[in-house]
């Protein structure tokens, strides 16, 4: 186990946080660890790779438990019931999954987080409307409590804990080992591009007009305006039946593809996302050529189509130093359309135009915490400037109380920064808020488990 002071920030608002940070490289000395931080009264918080968005990670003047030391492989059953230490990544074990015929159900948009750090922000991917999210596969885990005891909970042993730290940002304890559940999958998909003239279109090929699919995504021209709002380009994929499997190759490190040097040359090219002029005509160029070529199919390896935003490794140089702030809202279907339009509307009325907008499917999910609606969600990623953001925090706080929580709106914590607890409140629930916390005075009476995300909309509410 090693400490030094290092300054944290997040992969999208450059959060900044100056911490003690621990690496325990096993299970016991992550346990001697967080007993220890209890004897000292400190606060502690788990991080992984660090790819949330905002401060669900951070924990200011005080200690982080970086896990990616914890990073074993244990093994894999025939029935594909893989146990694994918390700090291996996504593509580690896509790598050693991929060899046997195996995938993992739900993977994010990247290859870089560690299977710990999705657990507790119970991510998801392209495919959320059909399998739901990462911890619906999760069958059992580990988890460190404050004392630096070891507590085995699952839908069977304790599941009210279980259940609570699936989405709970590290918040009750140390995840340091899980049993989940992988699938048969082939190693290639089969993409078909479609390019939708609107949002209604977007919505309706979504919805499965076009029949089954297996994997579902948009990107949205955020800067389109008129009739042609929202317009965007689905992305439809297919398993190709009878391809059993693949070569590890096709999975690079970190779940890079090949070619990574040259890719990494391509981030100054993205300099041009740094102002409304230069996303507007990248977004028309984009959606001009797709039209041409609209309904044409490709197949390629899965990880191509899962791991989007490993394409241009150090793409976020690109947006330093402000970096990235991401809005994300999930909406129940039957009022989507119209909320994704205004804020649309709205994101081009403040003239701070999205660098990205990408619109996903969902359904419900059991976890505690969720944010997942039986709907439709879209994320927008604005680049930060130190003039434009307090006009943006603004417009956005105006947005979500005026027109995405009146709808049942609710938003994706790991990739939130700007949120309220009164927001907060309404977006999770206060039912189920009342439950973690109760949860966590149970189990974690001192509060040591503590983040920056935590101090920020969870203890004015225990507070309240």
């Amino acid at each position: 186990m090693t400490g030094q002071q290092v300054q944290l920030g997040g992969w999208g608002m450059m959060a900044h946080s100056r911490a003690e940070v621990l690496q325990p490289d096993s299970v016991s000395a992550a346990q001697l660890a967080v007993s220890d931080a209890g004897r000292r009264r400190r606060t502690a918080i788990p991080r992984g790779s660090g790819f949330s968005y905002g401060d669900a990670a951070l924990n200011g003047n005080s200690l982080v438990l970086d896990t990616r030391r914890l990073s074993r492989i244990i093994g894999l059953d025939g029935q594909g019931l893989v146990e694994v230490e918390a700090g291996v990544t996504i593509g580690d074990l896509c790598r050693f999954a991929t060899r046997r015929g195996w995938w993992p159900p739900v993977v994010p948009g990247t290859g870089r987080p560690t299977l710990g750090g999705c657990v507790g922000a119970n991510v998801h991917g392209k495919n959320a409307y059909i399998v739901g999210t990462f911890g619906e596969h999760v069958q059992e885990l580990d988890l460190v409590l404050p004392d630096g005891s070891l507590l085995t909970c699952s839908e069977e042993r304790e599941p009210d804990v279980f259940r609570a730290v699936i989405g709970g940002y590290g918040l009750l304890g140390v995840i340091v080992r899980m049993r989940m559940r992988l699938e048969r999958q082939p190693s290639r998909l089969m993409v078909e591009e479609i390019a939708a003239p609107h949002l209604t279109s977007i919505m309706h090929i979504l919805s499965g007009s076009l029949g089954p699919s297996d994997h579902a995504v948009a990107w949205i021209d955020a800067c389109a305006q008129g009739e042609g709002r929202g317009r965007g380009i689905v992305q439809l994929a297919r398993n190709l039946n009878g391809d059993s499997g693949g070569s590890d190759r096709e999975v690079g490190r970190s779940g890079r593809r090949p070619f990574t040097r040259l890719r990494s040359a391509l981030w100054p090219l993205l300099l041009i996302l740094r102002t409304n002029q230069g996303v507007g005509a990248l977004n028309s160029a984009r959606y001009e050529l797709a039209a041409l070529n609209s309904g044409r199919t490709s197949i390629g390896p899965r990880e191509r189509y899962q791991f989007f935003h490993d394409f241009i490794p150090d793409w976020r140089r690109a947006f330093r130093p402000g970096g990235v702030l991401q809005y994300q809202m999930f909406v129940p279907k039957e009022c989507a359309n119209e909320v994704f339009l205004a804020c649309l509307e709205a994101a081009q009325e403040i003239k701070q135009a999205p660098i990205l907008a990408v619109l996903k499917r969902h359904r419900t999910d059991p976890a505690l915490l969720s944010y997942g609606v039986d709907g439709y969600s879209l994320s927008l990623d604005f680049p930060v400037t130190s003039t434009g953001l307090p006009s943006l925090r603004d417009a956005l706080h105006r947005l979500t109380d005026e027109v995405v929580l009146p709808a049942g709106g609710r938003f994706y914590l790991a990739k939130d920064s700007i949120l309220t607890p009164d927001q907060a409140g309404r977006s999770l629930g206060l039912d189920a808020l009342g439950q973690f916390l109760a949860i966590k005075r149970r189990i974690d009476p001192g509060t040591l488990f503590q983040s920056d995300l935590y101090r920020r909309l969870f203890a004015p509410l225990a507070l309240g």
